[in-house]
C-alpha cells in the first residue's frame, strides 16, 4: 500500500457553484466521455496549472483511479471535481444562473480558431473524448465553438494536448 485516503464526496451542482469565485475571471473545465485515465490526469493537472476553479466529468473514467491520480500529480485532490449526471443541465445552470459562457472545443475547421476567438472572462471549456469529441447534444448547449487549426492534411488531435492548448489560450486572453 502506497497511500490510503478517503474519496471526496461528489458535490451537487448548487454546492459546487456556491464555491466558485465571484471574481471577474473564472474557468471551468467540462469533460464528456473521456475514458482514458492518463487523459483525465493530464487534463486535471493542466486545469490546476491554468487556474481552473472546477472540473465537471460526465461518463468519464474514475478521476481517483491510481493512474489518473499519479498522472495528475495529486491535483485531483486540489481542484474541485464534480461528477455530472447530465452535463447539459450543468452547462445550462452555469450559463443562466452564474453568467458563464460555454465553449465547445471541436475538430471542425469551420469553427473559430481558438487563438482568434473572443474568449469570455468566465468560461466553461467543454472537451470530449479522442475520436468522437463532444456529443452533438453537448455542443448544442454551448454558446460558441472553437477549434485548434492544424497543418493542411492533418486531423490528429490528442485530447490532453488539445485541452492544454485551449486552457492556455483562455488564461492568456483573460489576462488582457
Amino acid at each position: 500500500v502506497l497511500a490510503c485516503g478517503r474519496r471526496p464526496q461528489n458535490p451537487n451542482l448548487h454546492d459546487a457553484a456556491a464555491a466558485l469565485p465571484r471574481q471577474d475571471t473564472s474557468l471551468i473545465v467540462a469533460l464528456e466521455e473521456v475514458t482514458d485515465p492518463i487523459n483525465i490526469g493530464v487534463i486535471i493537472r493542466s486545469a490546476a496549472a491554468f487556474g481552473a476553479h472546477l472540473v465537471l466529468l460526465e461518463r468519464c473514467c474514475d478521476a481517483y483511479y491510481r493512474r489518473a491520480v499519479r498522472v495528475s500529480m495529486g491535483n485531483v485532490f486540489r481542484i474541485p471535481l464534480r461528477i455530472s449526471e447530465e452535463l447539459t443541465t450543468d452547462l445550462n445552470h452555469l450559463r443562466s444562473a452564474l453568467g458563464y459562457t460555454a465553449i465547445a472545443t471541436v475538430a471542425d475547421p469551420a469553427a473559430t480558431a481558438i487563438h482568434r476567438a473572443a474568449l469570455p472572462r468566465r468560461a466553461v471549456l467543454a472537451f470530449g473524448a479522442e475520436g468522437p469529441g463532444l456529443s452533438t447534444n453537448a455542443i448544442a448547449h454551448c454558446d460558441q465553438q472553437v477549434t485548434i487549426p492544424l497543418a493542411p492534411g492533418r486531423d490528429s488531435r490528442n485530447a490532453r494536448v488539445a485541452a492544454g492548448i485551449c486552457m492556455h489560450c483562455f488564461s492568456q486572453s483573460s489576462q488582457t
